[in-house]
């Protein structure tokens, strides 16, 4: 039995209203009356794609956090997700100013510019790299260089290499993961509206660290807890001028 086109319509009409029926709130002003009555800043989101704000939306989509979002097939839908994210990010941000602190550092572990795929030895390891080369024949350059050609990839289109070195050869950096108070110079300097945000920045390895860094170096950028630890105390002190000052001359570099 066929359906007429009426019939259609009246299907999805109905399953339109029972989506609609199943939402707490249905318009803008009262997304906005509900967010006002659960203290919710005006400032944290926007009618429109906006990363800048912990929260934002346009007429299918909300936006949350840094790559966070959500496709409704209503454009009604919006609002009940858009307030339930917009009070997560209260509840989390009350959390962290409740702690009374500026700077909680999240992670600290090392880092480097080439892919490693094993690492061995004892001492000062060493570890078995990785490279991609766009181009099918093997590259007389590279393999003067020491990498040993491994094979095509057809698909993807790029052969691979590797080669064994000693760690000590790597360009190794310290990557830190934070989240820290946005205070008034933020605010002032770089137009930062959020209350506490999330940041990473990177620092060569301290020379004195360096040959405990080496020989107790895992290939997954995991530290021992001791050098963590050490890493913590030093870090605690200036970080937060350290990032500062790095932004400043990113901001400046770009004007």
């Amino acid at each position: 039995m066929s359906v007429t086109e009426e019939e259609k319509q009246a299907y999805f009409e109905r399953q339109r209203k029972e989506a609609e029926d199943r939402c707490r709130i249905r318009t803008q002003d009262q997304f906005v009356g509900e967010c006002r009555k659960a203290g919710v800043s005006d400032d944290w989101y926007a009618f429109i794609h906006d990363r800048t704000k912990p929260v934002s939306m346009d007429d299918h989509t909300v936006y949350y956090g840094k790559i966070g979002k959500t496709i409704v097939p209503y454009p009604f839908q919006r609002w009940d997700i858009a307030f339930e994210q917009l009070l997560q990010y209260k509840s989390e941000s009350e959390a962290f100013l409740c702690r009374g602190i500026k700077l909680q550092i999240d992670e600290i572990k090392w880092t480097t510019d080439v892919e490693i795929v094993k690492s061995f030895g004892f001492g000062a390891p060493y570890v078995t790299i990785r490279h991609l080369e766009f181009s099918e024949d093997p590259d007389p350059m590279l393999l003067q260089d020491g990498w040993r050609y491994d094979r095509y990839d057809p698909y993807m289109g790029y052969s691979v290499y590797h080669k064994t070195v000693s760690i000590e050869s790597l360009k190794i950096r310290i990557a830190v993961e934070f989240t820290k108070l946005t205070d008034e110079r933020d605010r002032k300097t770089f137009g930062f509206t959020d209350p506490y945000m999330k940041g990473s920045y990177s620092i060569p390895v301290p020379q004195d660290l360096k040959e405990r860094l080496h020989i107790n170096t895992h290939s997954n950028g995991t530290l021992p807890a001791n050098l963590r630890r050490e890493l913590l105390k030093r870090l605690e002190g200036t970080l937060l001028e350290d990032e500062y000052s790095s932004l400043v001359r990113l901001l400046r570099g770009k004007k």
